[in-house]
């Protein structure tokens, strides 16, 4: 099968492509062996480190296609590897794969492939290259033992030394190799009359006491120059504490003491320590310090300065200052006066002086005096003081040098703690509020004090419920809580609001003060005391009531509401509406609903109640009356015009025909007994006129107004045979009825054109009974002939039976009755005369008129 294989893909190889073909070789293999391969990732903890996988170098990681169960070797070749350009290396650590199965510090490993390791991991410590430089030194090799020349020691240089967190000796410029990611603390130290001026490190620290990370390799320059030693004074106590460059020391004393805390000796191996009997004498002069590590001294060792004595950079500023006061070691408080920095020149606290370039002794001398301790209280305690110029001070307990001056100052008022107000009275020295003082002994106790004596106010608080109120307090306004401070005997009067609106539907109503004293103003006189006194209100909440028509109904309540319909907040407030005549209660909307005319609803806030109304048709009471107005007779005459009162009798106001008389007027019917119609001169809402017949007899009758889409109403009225009465103009009133009466000529009668003597005067009325003959009902009386009444009439003048010319139906008119007479200079002049008629006993209304 195998040969004709072969036979078969020599034949097919020009006709069929090389990767099919490749396919086809392979085929049989495949078939007879059935193997798993995995890949395998091996990597190396650093970037740029290199391993050996079978014989072959990889650099990082490699990605390797293995079958599980075969053998392979990984390899370290070289531990310790220094990456291109020198300055970072890694060295080997160990071996260790993704199960946690292998930790091997072996640098060869010999593994066979599994079902579950698919990684393997080659651990490095990286390290970068550190240069030292002590100034300008030429590295030499003092910690690299992988390096030629190792060790090899140097020469120190004769400036100073670095100690850091890996070496306490570095004396001249080396290098070493420091774990990445490590953090490198640095300390450079000047020997005496050297002074160290900074750092010059790649990252860019320049700081004297500096701490970087090795995240790289680094070059880091220590830099040492001469410097100028300066003498430290105190005056006239000796050894004093002074602030120099913001960094406490002392001044010199009588021995060599140093101002440093730490534990002088030498690097082991690197010199001798510090003699024994250091602190020097003082006596010793500068020039017994070395300034190199030779003789006694060796060098990496930190050798103090004595107090007093500093060495510092030629041209560079400083700042000297003192402590504002100090207690020397018997117990005397000395307090800072000033600077003597030689050659006439004097400065105070905080002076900055540039160190010369001169050889010559520099010796700076704090110039102190005697201080006492100075106390100032107030009475009572727990109040301000400003001291010189500042009043945030944690005490007022100073101590002060003997003749300085100094400001202090009360306020004349101020609030404690509390919120008490509280007035000067006096300083304990009989001096003014704010003063100049020069510090003096006072008594045996070398002590300075002064006391502020001060009152406290009367306090009166007044508040209110609710609050945020003015009230008037003698003439000025003061809103609650209003808290007043006076001294003791000052009299005030509080007027409080009687009413305070709150939103336009809530108040608040002066209920009284809480303590019993009434409602009204207040006079209060003040005390030491603390008082408070407090306005109660009562909250009132507004019922807007509305009703649809406006005219459609009334309300009542219970309990009756105050003005504005204002309720005490939180009362239970029973509503009714009685619908108006001429209207019918539908429903309530709003804060009560329903269709019943009554409801309950409680006032915990403002509420609107809606009362929706329908219009109705409805007669008022004695409905049917004359025409012309009321009268005394209780009734109506056949014939007359006549009044129908009432409300939504007609949706709109419409006049008929002069004549004859309609029976429908804007859809209105007036229905009269037996299926008769009213003729009809005008309708309105609340008024018809129409024609009663003339037909009628005396009697009880009833009538039927109906209008378009409204219900029917009825009423009774009474029918007499006579029922004078006299119409009044349109601008009559009830102090001036003025009668509708025309002169001869047909104008007007008015007041400004009055009834002049002799001249015959017309005065309209209706109802004054039967007309002989009787005139066709609904059309107007013709001119001729005249239509007189069946029945003699009596014209009343002031109440006074006068002549008449003639009476009987106004010709061209339906339904109107005329009385002429002739004005009688006895009937009165530049007057109203009043005018009624009378017929049979029956009297019309009075009417007036203006007579010449």
């Amino acid at each position: 099968m195998w040969e004709m294989g072969i036979v078969m893909c020599t034949r097919l190889r020009g006709l069929l492509p090389a990767a099919f073909l490749a396919v086809l070789m392979v085929a049989p293999t495949m078939a007879q062996t059935s193997v798993d391969a995995v890949s395998i990732q091996v990597t190396t903890s650093v970037k740029g480190a290199t391993f050996w996988a079978d014989g072959k170098e990889y650099t990082t990681s490699a990605q390797l296609l293995w079958t599980v169960g075969s053998k392979h070797t990984l390899e370290i070749r070289n531990k310790n590897q220094v990456f291109p350009g020198g300055r970072s290396r890694v060295s080997f650590q160990g071996w260790s794969d993704d199960t946690g199965l292998l930790e091997a510090t072996s640098s060869t490993q010999v593994i066979t492939v599994g079902s579950s390791t698919r990684s393997y991991t080659a651990t490095f410590a990286l390290e970068h290259y550190v240069q030292y430089y002590v100034n300008y030194d030429e590295p030499v090799n003092l910690f690299d033992p992988t390096a030629i020349n190792y060790p090899q020691i140097g020469i120190p240089n004769p400036y100073g030394f670095i100690v850091s967190s890996t070496r306490t000796c570095i004396q001249t410029s080396t290098w070493e190799w420091v774990s990445a990611g490590s953090a490198l603390t640095l300390t450079a130290i000047p020997y005496p009359g050297r002074i160290f001026l900074g750092w010059d490190i790649s990252s860019g620290a320049t700081e004297y006491l500096t701490s970087l990370t090795i995240d790289g390799p680094k070059t880091i320059r220590a830099k040492f120059t001469s410097g100028r030693r300066v003498y430290i004074d105190s005056y006239p106590e000796k050894g004093l504490k002074v602030v120099i460059d913001r960094t406490f020391t002392y001044a010199r004393g009588d021995k060599c003491f140093p101002d440093w805390t730490a534990t002088y000796s030498p690097v082991s191996g690197a010199g001798t320590a510090v003699p024994a009997d250091y602190p020097y004498p003082i006596e010793v002069p500068p020039s017994t310090f070395p300034d190199s590590p030779t003789g006694p001294f060796a060098y990496c060792t930190q050798i103090p300065l004595c107090n007093g004595e500093l060495d510092m950079e030629v041209g560079t500023p400083h700042i000297f200052a003192a402590p504002a006061s100090q207690t020397d070691r018997m117990g005397n408080v000395w307090v800072f006066d000033h600077w003597d920095f030689g050659n006439g020149q004097t400065g105070g606290q905080n002076s900055v002086v540039t160190i010369p370039e001169d050889w010559s002794t520099q010796t700076f001398t704090a110039h102190f005096v005697k201080g006492i301790r100075s106390g100032f209280v107030t009475v009572p305690t727990g109040l301000k003081l400003k001291i010189d110029g500042r009043d945030n001070w944690a005490s007022y307990n100073f101590e002060w040098g003997l003749g300085h001056k100094h400001t202090v100052s009360a306020p004349l008022e101020q609030v404690d703690a509390s919120g008490r107000q509280y007035r000067f009275v006096s300083w304990s020295n009989g001096g003014p509020a704010d003063q100049e003082i020069t510090v003096e002994e006072s008594g045996s106790a070398g002590s300075f004090r002064m006391v502020a004596q001060y009152e406290v106010l009367g306090r009166l608080s007044i508040l209110s419920e609710p609050g945020a109120l003015t009230f008037d307090v003698s003439g000025t306004g003061c809103s609650t809580p209003c808290v007043l401070d006076r001294p003791a005997g000052t009299n005030v009067t509080v007027t409080p609001l009687p009413e305070v609106s709150l939103s336009p539907d809530t108040k608040a109503v002066l209920q009284g003060w809480t303590d019993g004293t009434g409602s009204g103003p207040r006079s209060y006189t003040f005390s030491q005391d603390a008082a408070v006194m407090t306005a109660k209100y009562n909250y009132l909440q507004r019922l807007t009531a509305i009703t649809d028509p406006n005219e459609g109904a009334t309300w009542t309540y219970d309990p009756v509401p105050t003005s504005g319909n204002y309720f005490p907040a939180g009362a239970r407030v029973a509503v009714t509406v009685e619908a108006s005549p001429g209207y019918k209660f539908k429903r309530f909307e709003g804060a009560l609903s329903g269709s019943l005319n009554y409801g309950w609803l409680t006032m915990s806030s403002p509420a609107t109640v809606v009362a929706r109304l329908q219009k109705v048709p409805e007669l008022a009471e004695n409905a049917v009356k004359n025409a012309a107005g009321d009268t005394p007779v209780d009734g109506v005459a056949p014939g007359s015009l006549i009044a129908i009162t009432g409300f939504n009798l007609a949706t709109d106001y419409a006049k008929g025909p002069d004549s004859p008389l309609v029976s429908t007027l804007g859809g209105v019917v007036v229905q009269l007994p037996g299926s008769r119609y009213l003729p009809l001169v005008s309708v309105a809402a609340d008024r018809i006129v129409g024609q009663l017949p003339s037909d009628f007899e005396e009697g009880e009758y009833s009538l039927t107004v109906r209008s378009p889409g409204q219900p029917a109403t009825s009423t009774k009225f009474q029918v007499k045979a006579y029922a004078p009465g006299l119409f009044r103009r349109d601008d009559a009133t009830d102090e001036v009825p003025l009668a509708v009466a025309t002169h001869e000529d047909g104008s007007e009668v008015t007041p400004d054109s009055p009834a002049k003597a002799g001249e015959t005067v017309s005065v309209l009325g209706t109802g004054f009974g039967p007309l002989d003959p009787t005139p066709l009902d609904g059309f107007a009386v013709p001119p001729n002939p005249l239509v007189p009444m069946r029945d003699a009439a009596e014209l009343l003048v002031g109440g006074e039976a006068r002549p008449y010319v003639w009476c009987g139906a106004a010709a061209g008119r339906v339904g109107y009755w005329v009385m002429r007479f002739k004005v009688d200079p006895t009937m009165g002049a530049a007057q109203n005369v009043t005018i009624q008629v009378r017929v049979n006993g029956q009297v019309s209304n009075s009417v007036v008129v203006p007579f010449e």
